[in-house]
């Protein structure tokens, strides 16, 4: 082994692994490169205990910027939610950053029929065909229709070939027609009432993470929140709409009355 000044160069390579970890920069092709000479001199267990060990704690520091970046965006959807006015753009900013921290090909909100049970879509992103923008699943049918049912995630690697899922022959064609094949779908909660589902899918196989099945989680939350706010504010504002009716009512009818006269004593 090479040495300089009494320091070999596994020992000056092994300091300088440590180093980028460090510097939280162990995701460089240095280190990816220093890790392959360290595990090709083959200095003992020493050496392999250090490389098993960096590797974890560059999983670890990978997995910490992950958790901080999706804290961050919700953080900035919380944001943006607070400054929209408007219920379609702010469902759609939700899906839109849902497709963008998953990385899916694309993502899709449906709600669910209070009357039926059917989850209907509302928002798509990133499809490419008609025929999945006007979806609507019966309760326990689809990824949809199950979430809807059951109030809780489910996700599959390959939608036709999943024998979980109950499928629908028009809602399956249309899915095969957009090219989807892998979906996860959660639900969106008002109370123990699910009033939607949030999805994100690909066009090819995809196991999600539960890391990415909690993300999507948070989202749906928002989008819950969006649906619920929307929901007060028009009953409240219908019900101010009745009082003024019905003040104006009573305001006609007191004028017709006309004024009263003082009786004698």
């Amino acid at each position: 082994m090479d040495t300089n000044g009494g320091v070999t160069t596994t020992e000056r390579d092994l300091a300088r692994l440590l180093h980028l970890l460090a510097d939280e920069t162990g995701a460089t092709g240095e280190f990816d490169r220093l890790g392959e000479d360290l595990a090709g001199e083959g200095d003992g267990e020493l050496v392999a205990l250090t490389l098993t060990r960096a590797a974890r704690i560059r999983g670890l520091l990978a997995d910490r910027k992950r958790r901080e970046r999706e804290m961050q965006a919700l953080l900035d959807t919380a944001s943006d939610l607070a400054s929209v006015r408007e219920v379609d753009a702010a469902l759609d900013a939700i899906v839109a950053r849902a497709r963008r921290l998953l990385g899916t090909d694309a993502a899709y909100m449906a709600l669910v029929d209070p009357e039926t049970g059917d989850a209907y879509m509302r928002v798509t992103l990133g499809t490419i065909t008609r025929p999945i923008e006007s979806l609507r699943q019966p309760a326990g049918y689809g990824v949809g229709g199950w979430v809807a049912q059951e109030g809780r995630p489910f996700a599959t690697a390959n939608y036709l070939r999943d024998d979980r899922i109950r499928r629908k022959h028009s809602v399956a064609s249309a899915v095969a027609e957009d090219g989807i094949m892998s979906i996860l779908g959660v639900p969106m909660r008002v109370g123990a009432e699910v009033i939607g589902v949030l999805f994100g899918a690909n066009r090819d196989e995809r196991t999600f993470a539960q890391s990415e099945i909690d993300l999507l989680g948070s989202l749906a939350d928002h989008a819950a929140i969006v649906l619920e706010n929307a929901r007060l504010f028009a009953a409240t504002k219908a019900t101010a709409e009745e009082l003024t009716v019905a003040n104006d009512q009573l305001a006609r009818h007191n004028k017709a009355l006309g004024p009263r006269r003082p009786t004698n004593s």
